[in-house]
């Protein structure tokens, strides 16, 4: 499956240094351009506010398995 083109134009505003807000529905794929500019940019800075502690700590974990540093911070933390 290739990424959409609403992936791709965030994907690439991302890679020259844009500010981005993201707001899509449930299930429409913000995960890809999110990680995206993680795989080729090792040192980009990204904060993603996310509205569920599960899927904040499941994305954290997943990308800390896959080698790229992250952290989920809750207000229990």
């Amino acid at each position: 499956k290739t990424p959409c083109t609403w992936q791709r134009n965030v994907f690439r505003s991302q890679m020259e240094g844009k500010d981005m807000i993201v707001i899509s529905a449930t299930g429409s794929g913000k995960t890809l351009p999110i990680w995206m500019p993680l795989v080729f940019d090792p040192k980009i800075f990204l904060v993603v506010v996310c509205p569920l502690n599960a899927i904040a700590d499941q994305h954290a974990k997943e990308l800390n398995d896959a080698g790229i540093k992250a952290l989920s911070m809750t207000r229990g933390t």
